[in-house]
């Protein structure tokens, strides 16, 4: 009997053990740190509590004024629901590792037979047994639920970056095209202003048909041109508004007018590639990959399969007696001793290592193109700044003196004020796609490119002092 009280005594410390057991409040610390290296911004993550207030107020607050890029990227990692969707995937990978954590549950066995003669008792049999492997597989378990959770970790912060570099872009496509469609107003007016002169010279029998034509087509080119710009900025606004996570309020929003201007100098492009290398979070979750599937090589050993379980089982017979004792159970893994799963996860070891290897190669090579676009961009801005643009200024005031001596038509002086229009249009084109190269530099490299740099530099500096000491 004294047996029979400390099994009982045993399996309810059990049962309180595994029932106290409860998955952690998941944080989005770590991926808010990452952020804020990467690109100075906050993130936040909405679980139902009461700091969610404080981000609604703060979103409106920022939307009540004429936007800048820093505060429509804030908004966007504040307020849109695909992120705070990624967000969950963190919730899913801590409940993972509690899970490979927990032992699995005991097992209870028990028979009852009826005698066939009135003397006899009820034959009766209990057991209760538990996995034995678990005091192995849970520690292995463990390390690879840790690597999921901070491949997750930097998944949703990946994420993050990548809604921001998208909320970028956006943002100079649509402050582009609403400089060119300012200027496509102008040059609907001066075209207009040409037609209008052709249709009262033409009438008078000074100027021929063709001429009438050309100009008529001209001005009809821009007015489609402006409509084209209409439709774009449409799409561009609403692209915006998605980005941003924005429903019914707040599509008011207007942002700054101007795109900014080109930068003095760039920054030292030194080592950009080693940058890119390790700063990367994609490829950081790739090299947690091949980590990932080396550490499940453990668990799928052959004594894996032999499902070892322990614990303790008692008898009463028909004839009265008791008998107590322990209990044994297990596999024989004869057929089936992993030779299948670790097969197949060699395999996948070495293809986690080739795409790894892919797109290291990618990295570099977006990190290369990226770069050499920049400078191209740049030095392109920089010849309608000098060269471009004033030229063009000095043939519209050269026209406007020679038309004001009689010695050019108004055609002449018209078409001169439409070619400087398009040329302004063309200039802040240009201007964009600079600003755009210089999202898509920061995309490869996996963060602002100052921030991305000196990141690195740190990093070195902390591997130098820890090799020397």
């Amino acid at each position: 009997m004294a047996v029979s009280r400390n099994t009982y005594a045993i399996g309810i410390a059990c049962l309180l053990c595994f029932g106290c057991t409860r998955v952690p409040q998941a944080d989005d610390c770590r991926v808010a740190s990452i952020i804020s290296q990467k690109i100075d911004k906050g993130i936040q993550w909405s679980q139902g509590c009461y700091e969610d207030e404080q981000v609604h107020c703060a979103v409106q607050s920022l939307l009540e004024q004429e936007l800048v890029i820093d505060s429509a990227v804030q908004i966007a990692l504040l307020n849109n629901p695909e992120i705070q969707a990624i967000f969950e995937e963190i919730g899913i990978a801590q409940a993972e590792l509690v899970q490979a954590g927990l032992f699995q549950n005991p097992i209870f066995d028990a028979y009852v037979r009826f005698p066939d003669h009135h003397s006899l008792q009820l034959n009766t049999a209990f057991s209760v047994t538990q996995s034995f492997l678990d005091i192995f597989l849970i520690p292995l378990r463990k390390k690879i639920a840790s690597v999921e959770l901070e491949q997750t970790y930097l998944r949703v912060a990946n994420a993050a970056l990548n809604l921001a570099f998208d909320v970028q872009e956006t943002f100079y496509n649509l402050q582009a095209e609403q400089i060119k469609q300012k200027l496509l107003s102008s040059l609907v007016q001066a075209t207009d202003a040409a037609n209008q002169l052709t249709v009262v010279q033409r009438e008078q029998g000074n100027i021929n048909d063709l001429e009438l034509q050309s100009r008529m087509n001209e001005y009809l080119e821009s007015k489609i041109a402006f409509a084209t710009s209409q439709v774009e900025l449409i799409r561009l606004r609403e692209r915006m508004n998605k980005l941003l996570g924005l429903s019914s309020w707040g599509l008011c929003w207007q942002i700054i007018n101007d795109l900014p201007a080109l930068p003095e100098e760039e920054i030292p492009a030194e080592c950009l590639e080693s940058v890119a290398l390790s700063q990367r979070l994609d490829l950081e979750v790739a090299r947690r990959e091949v980590e990932r599937i080396a550490r499940m090589l453990g668990v799928k050993q052959w004594w894996a399969y032999t499902n070892i379980a322990a614990g303790i089982s008692t008898e009463h017979e028909a004839e009265g007696f008791q008998e107590t004792g322990p209990d044994f159970s297990g596999a024989i893994p004869i057929f089936n001793y992993g030779q299948a799963d670790r097969a197949r996860l060699y395999a996948m070891y070495r293809q986690s290592q080739a795409r790894q290897k892919a797109l290291e190669i990618e990295v570099l090579s977006e990190v290369r193109a990226a770069r050499e676009q920049l400078l191209v961009n740049r030095n392109l801005v920089l010849a309608y700044q000098k060269e471009l643009l004033p030229l063009q200024g000095q043939i519209v005031s050269m026209s406007q003196r020679f038309y004001n001596t009689m010695a050019l038509s108004v055609y002449k002086l018209l078409d001169a004020k439409r070619k400087e229009l398009q040329m302004q249009i063309n200039y802040k084109l240009n201007l964009k796609n600079y600003w755009i190269s210089r999202v898509e530099l920061d995309r490869a490299l996996g963060g602002s490119l100052s921030l991305a740099i000196e990141s690195y530099r740190q990093s070195i500096c902390c591997e130098t002092v820890e090799e020397s000491q």
